[in-house]
């Protein structure tokens, strides 16, 4: 574990947030196989497809599927990065470094986060649906503002951990280290 104060409550409470989103991304994965699988059958050997398929698909279980798993993905280290950069800084560039990109990144995704909830309260108001087979949609456009706010916990839980590395009163954890199962990711 990483040298300082131990897990804190923020850590906790991102890391149990994280992971129940992180099981309903797995029950919206294996939902939509089944879903996908019974479709087929279903077309194939009695000529009757499921009624809207691609709208539970497009607006039930992708969204839940890739919001849902942001935060874990965000953990794990999982996104996009240099890490032949990143890991060559010295330490405390590295946390700096470290700090600075979760900082950008926490304001873009704080912004798709209020445009979410925007998005979310106006069709709520109006009870939204699909015009072709009148499935509702309006419930899962809260999926995206959910998966961001817990995203943005998890970049604060790391930006916090990386200011502390900076100063020198913890390390951070390498990539390595996070999937080696060595040190939990913040």
């Amino acid at each position: 574990m990483a040298k300082g104060t131990g897990t804190g409550a923020l850590e906790t409470t991102t890391l149990r947030l994280t992971q129940a989103l992180t099981v309903l991304a797995g029950i919206a994965a294996l939902g939509l196989a089944a879903h996908m699988v019974l479709d087929v059958c279903l077309r194939f050997f009695a000529n009757a497809p499921i009624e809207g398929t691609i709208e539970y698909v497009t607006y039930w279980w992708m969204p839940v599927m890739v919001f849902c798993a942001m935060a874990i993905t965000q953990r794990r280290g999982e996104h996009i990065d240099l890490p032949m950069l990143h890991e060559r800084l010295p330490h405390r560039m590295r946390a700096v470094a470290t700090a600075l990109i979760n900082t950008a990144t926490l304001v873009f995704v704080g912004l798709i986060g209020w445009y979410g909830v925007e998005n979310a309260l106006a069709q709520t108001a109006v009870g939204e649906f699909t015009s072709a087979t009148n499935t509702l949609v309006w419930p899962t456009r809260w999926i995206v503002p959910v998966g961001i706010a817990v995203l943005v916990l998890q970049l604060i839980a790391e930006i916090k951990h990386a200011v502390q590395a900076a100063r020198g009163k913890e390390t951070l954890t390498t990539q390595e280290e996070v999937n080696n199962g060595d040190l939990p990711a913040f």
